[in-house]
Formats: structure tokens, C-alpha cells, sequence
């Protein structure tokens, strides 16, 4: 699965924040869903959220498992990296939803979930498995 699987779904949609509350500057990506469809993908790097930020954003239904050979040690199976661009916004992405999900770092990945500058995010019956330092880590 190619990890920039995100960034192409982004980049094909009309985004606005005319739903979000005012003064949040975040595109709403319009309660884009991305289903799994019950399927089960082996990466060999982390699904990492483009840079950009956005929100309204839901991930679900099936299994994610990092590859036990080649998948980095430090890094995290999905990571949400919010950082910053400017200092005068501190979250880029809001309103984030992830359910019925396996995230399994095959004990090799740091973690299962990685969510950095986030706000109003949804875990429901999402398993993280097999990671060796976090399963769930946020940041800012």
C-alpha cells in the first residue's frame, strides 16, 4: 500500500472550512471517509497524513500491519503529524475518526497511532498491537 494513499485522496476533493467554526483555519475535507473494506495491508513504512492539515476525516474497517522485515523501528504504523507550519496555528488537523481498525506494529513499529497538533480526534474499537513503546501517542 502506497503511503501517500492520503495526500491523493486530499488532493481530489473541493476543500473549504466554511463548516468549521470561525477562526479555525483547517480545509474540512467534508467527512471524507477512506474504508479499508475489511482488508488486511502489509506497509513497509508508516501511512503518514499529508503536512497540511484538515479535518472531518474518518478511517475504518480493516487491519493495517507493519512488515515485521523492513518496517522503521522509530517510527509509528499511522502517524497524523500536525506540526505546525507557522507559529500562529498550532493544530492542523480536527474532527478525525478511527474505528474498527487493527494497527499492528509486528513488534518492530515504536507504535500504532501517532497524533501530533490534533484536536478532537475519535479512537473507537481500534486494537493496537505489537508495537514496542506506545500503541496510542499524542503531542501538542
Amino acid at each position: 500500500m502506497d503511503a501517500s494513499w492520503a495526500a491523493a485522496l486530499v488532493s481530489n476533493r473541493s476543500l473549504d472550512n466554511s463548516t468549521f467554526p470561525l477562526g479555525y483555519t483547517e480545509p474540512d475535507l467534508g467527512g471524507l471517509r477512506f474504508d479499508l473494506c475489511g482488508a488486511h495491508y502489509l506497509v513497509s513504512k508508516p501511512l503518514h497524513f499529508p503536512a497540511g492539515g484538515g479535518g472531518n476525516f474518518y478511517l475504518s474497517g480493516g487491519s493495517i500491519h507493519a512488515d515485521p522485515e523492513v518496517f522503521p523501528e522509530d517510527d509509528f504504523v499511522v502517524q497524523v503529524d500536525g506540526l505546525p507550519i507557522n507559529s500562529a496555528h498550532a493544530v492542523r488537523y480536527r474532527y478525525l475518526t478511527f474505528e474498527n481498525l487493527e494497527l499492528d506494529g509486528a513488534h518492530r513499529a515504536a507504535g500504532c497511532l501517532l497524533l501530533i497538533a490534533v484536536e478532537e480526534i475519535r479512537v473507537l474499537q481500534t486494537l493496537c498491537a505489537g508495537y514496542t513503546q506506545r500503541g496510542l501517542w499524542t503531542r501538542g
